[in-house]
C-alpha cells in the first residue's frame, strides 16, 4: 500500500526541517566561537618586566558583518595601581555591543594563570563601546587581560577575544622567589 502526502503534510516536513537547520546553525556557530575562544586564551603569555603598558587588538581579517575589532591595554602606574582599558567596535550601529574584561594573575608556584577579576559592560544601539579602570592589585605578580568582544544584530552575534602579555606590577624591577 502506497502511502500519499498532502499539500498540507509536505508543508508541515519542510518546516520542521527548517526549524531543525535554525536550531542547528547557532550550536554551530557557537562550538566554532569557543573553539577560537579556547584557542586565543591559551596562547603562550610572556612575563615583562621591563615594560610600563602592554595591549593587544584584533582586526577582523575577513570583514565582517558587525564586529570591527576589540582592543585591551593594561598599564602599570604604581607598584599597587594598575589602569585596564578595553573596546569593542562595531562596523555600524548594532542592537547590543559587549565588552567583558578579565584580569588574571600569574601564580609562579603553578606557573598557570588564574582569573583574579572580572566586569561585563554592554551598551544599546551602540556602535562602540570603551571603558576604563583603575585598579588596585597585589604588588609583586604578573597581570594579564583578556577581553571579550561581541556585537549582537538580530540573531548574529559576531565574538572576537584579545590577551594582553603579562605585565609585573611591584616595587622592584622582578618578582622575588
Amino acid at each position: 500500500m502506497k502511502r500519499r502526502t498532502g499539500a498540507f503534510g509536505k508543508a508541515a516536513a519542510a518546516a520542521i526541517v527548517s526549524l531543525a537547520l535554525i536550531a542547528v546553525l547557532p550550536a554551530q556557530t557557537k562550538a566554532a566561537t569557543l573553539q577560537e575562544t579556547v584557542t586565543q586564551t591559551t596562547r603562550q603569555r610572556s612575563l615583562l618586566n621591563d615594560v610600563d603598558t602592554v595591549s593587544d587588538q584584533v582586526s577582523i581579517l575577513q570583514r565582517s558583518a558587525h564586529l570591527a575589532y576589540g582592543e585591551i591595554s593594561l598599564t602599570k602606574l604604581s607598584p599597587t595601581r594598575a589602569s585596564i582599558f578595553g573596546t569593542t567596535q562595531a562596523f555600524h550601529t548594532c542592537p547590543t555591543v559587549e565588552l567583558d574584561l578579565y584580569v588574571d594573575k600569574y601564580d609562579a608556584d603553578t606557573e598557570e594563570w588564574e582569573q583574579w577579576r572580572y566586569w561585563e559592560f554592554s551598551a544599546d544601539n551602540a556602535q562602540h563601546l570603551d571603558k576604563s579602570l583603575e585598579i588596585i592589585v597585589q604588588s609583586g605578580y604578573y597581570y594579564s587581560v583578556r577581553g571579550y568582544h561581541s556585537c549582537l544584530h538580530g540573531n548574529v552575534i559576531e565574538t572576537a577575544e584579545t590577551v594582553t602579555d603579562g605585565l609585573y606590577i611591584g616595587i622592584t624591577d622582578s618578582p622575588v622567589k
